[in-house]
């Protein structure tokens, strides 16, 4: 019996294996000077470790990826991909009052808080509200956001609804009734079932049951986004005007905190006394006892 097998080093080698009627067996190897082949350096080096490797090729020829280009080296550095931490933005790019009675345009719900916004007013019949907004050219998305309000009679449920593409189905993502001031729903989204062929993306706000003419809901602000930024706004970030020196932080409303000690800027430094927050007649102090314990006296 003979078997052939073929070998691929830096040329290709045959070997012949041949059992013989004495049940040894017998390999016969052809030379590279037996057979045709073209010898190619790699990198044109001539030079080879004791791994087979071209000793001319550095670590700082190659370009390494990680976890998804997250993180990459290049020459003998290690580099953070900060694109990726980059926020990508989706506008609305039209809207339809399918039930309900709306006021406004599309670039009213375009803005965080412009000073305008998008009036829907509950019609005396079921849905209530059905209110749509489109996004187009969406790739992908992880957050949807609403800024939106009511007025102080609105009693009932509207669902904030996405278009699932897949079940062909608007799918709940959260829901509000009555709100008495602007608040803003950042809402977590992970899959692409809402994202059509095409690119499109459908928003919903939806009230099924009978509405009242006397509810409305007012809409500022409708967005998309990639990434993980956060836009801020003045409904979650207390502002206020500030007035520091080196023993007192005053606001502008009346409140101030007194320090007692100008702020600590060495190693070692300590501070004595208490620190007092005054908010009209009320105080709040925060000291440390006889014992080095941190107390907040309300």
């Amino acid at each position: 019996m003979t078997l052939m097998f073929s070998f691929l080093f830096m040329t290709t080698v045959s070997a012949e294996l041949t059992t013989r009627a004495d049940g040894e067996v017998g390999i016969d190897l052809r030379t590279p000077e037996q057979i045709n082949y073209t010898q190619k350096n790699v990198n044109s080096s001539e030079y080879w470790d004791n791994l087979n490797t071209p000793a001319d090729i550095l670590f700082s020829d190659l370009t390494w990826n990680f976890g998804n280009n997250w993180n990459y080296i290049s020459g003998d550095n290690f580099y953070f991909n900060d694109s990726k931490l980059e926020t990508k933005y989706y506008n609305a790019t039209s809207l339809e009052t399918v039930a309900g009675t709306g006021t406004g345009t599309i670039s009213d719900i375009q803005s965080l808080e412009d000073g305008t916004n998008y009036t829907i007013t509950e019609v005396n019949s079921a849905p209530a509200i059905d209110f749509r907004v489109n996004f187009t050219d969406v790739d992908e998305f992880n957050q949807l956001y609403l800024r939106t309000t009511t007025n102080e009679n609105q009693d009932d449920t509207i669902s904030i609804q996405l278009y699932n593409y897949d079940t062909g189905s608007w799918k709940t993502q959260n829901s509000f009734v009555y709100l008495d001031d602007y608040q803003i729903f950042q809402i977590g989204i992970f899959d692409g079932q809402y994202i059509s062929g095409d690119g499109t993306v459908q928003l919903r706000l939806y009230q099924g049951v009978k509405g009242k003419t006397n509810e409305e809901i007012y809409i500022d602000w409708v967005e998309l986004a990639k990434g993980y930024g956060t836009p801020s706004s003045t409904d979650i970030f207390f502002q206020q005007n500030l007035n520091l020196t080196d023993s007192n932080l005053s606001i502008t409303d009346g409140n101030s905190v007194d320090l007692s000690q100008k702020f600590l800027t060495n190693d070692g430094d300590t501070m004595e006394g208490s620190l007092t927050f005054k908010n009209n007649t009320e105080e709040n102090k925060i000291y440390t006892n006889d014992q080095g314990t941190l107390v907040f006296e309300v």
